[in-house]
């Protein structure tokens, strides 16, 4: 592996078995009614990276630590993903990274970008009894099954008539639905939809946005889902050329759309907030005629200029100042505060 990447060595360093281990060694005690699994997902190279290694690049690792009686079981296991699949064959790293240009030559890739590798490697969701793990720039919904994290296929999107899943689609605990947005280069440029708590499709509809933008998460209430057009989104004259830079445009403001859970596109009310960017929400609710939104707001989400140099840039990416946040939408005044 890439010996000056810090994505690639100490605690970012891959993790190269898969196992299975019973019966952990507790120091202390497990309290014998805490029973259940808790998941986490996270980018973990199987395979040298071709080009240059940005974190988001690695290939989706599902960690699990069941809890029962007292006991500890853990184990681990990649997603078996199309591309990791492709890439096992070869024996070697296909596609190009987040930080790298297109390769052309190569077979259709996967998200918003369209030459990336899905690795599904950035959330996971339990939903209709098996856990969903998720990729950043939206793509499919790889099944697991959540005793064992063996591989059950693919959300079958393609019937449905889904376009793609977004990573921070999240299940409402009281109904058991699965909300969901994508993006894409291509218009519509955003939709969102509902999957039932058994996994149908319930709802699906386009957004108008006035570009391709790169939102990454949503969050929801009782009664609404709150979507969003942050300024942060690629240049759109280099994407015309096929060039997928990021940039922050601090001139535009941040716009959240709010939409009934089984709204039309055309009824979603659009609120104006001061410029940044969000990567992860905490919570949402509504008081009376109010939206209450608490987040992590980064102010500036992109490097400054005078990061020049490749390694010190690439690592400025996730060096975010991020900060507890709380909107607040006032639905008779069609006012943020």
């Amino acid at each position: 592996m890439q010996s000056d990447n810090s994505y690639l060595n100490g605690a970012w360093e891959p993790v190269s078995d898969e196992v299975t281990l019973d019966k952990l060694e507790v120091i202390g005690e497990v309290p014998k009614d805490l029973n259940g699994t808790y998941f986490r997902n996270g980018p973990n190279p199987k395979f040298e990276p071709k080009g240059r290694h940005h974190v988001f690049d690695g290939d989706g690792m599902i960690h699990a630590a069941e809890f029962s009686n007292g006991k500890v079981t853990y184990r681990n296991k990649y997603v078996e993903t199309l591309g990791l699949q492709a890439e096992k064959k070869a024996g070697q790293a296909i596609w190009p990274g987040l930080m790298d240009r297109p390769d052309r030559t190569l077979p259709e890739g996967w998200g918003s970008d369209g030459w990336l590798k899905d690795n599904s490697n950035t959330d996971l969701v339990v939903h209709n009894g098996q856990v969903i793990s998720l990729f950043y720039q939206s793509g499919d919904g790889y099944l697991l099954n959540p005793k064992t994290l063996s591989p059950c296929g693919r959300l079958d999107l393609d019937s449905m008539g889904v376009r793609s899943i977004s990573a921070h689609s999240m299940v409402d605990e009281r109904s058991g639905e699965l909300l969901f947005f994508d993006y894409s280069t291509k218009a519509p440029y955003m939709t969102y939809g509902v999957l039932s708590s058994t996994g149908e499709l319930m709802h699906y509809v386009p957004i108008d946005l006035p570009g391709p933008r790169l939102p990454h998460t949503l969050a929801f209430t009782e009664q609404y889902t709150i979507l969003m057009d942050l300024p942060l989104f690629w240049d759109p004259e280099l994407l015309e050329r096929d060039i997928h830079k990021v940039v922050f445009y601090p001139e535009l403001q941040s716009r959240f759309g709010i939409i009934k859970r089984y709204g039309t596109g055309d009824s979603i009310r659009w609120f104006n907030a001061d410029p940044a960017y969000i990567y992860h929400i905490c919570s949402a609710r509504e008081e009376g005629n109010k939206i209450i939104l608490d987040g992590c707001r980064m102010e500036s989400p992109a490097p400054p200029p005078e990061v020049l140099d490749k390694k010190s840039r690439l690592e400025a990416w996730t060096s975010n100042n991020a900060r507890l946040y709380r909107w607040t939408f006032d639905l008779n005044m069609g006012e943020t505060h």
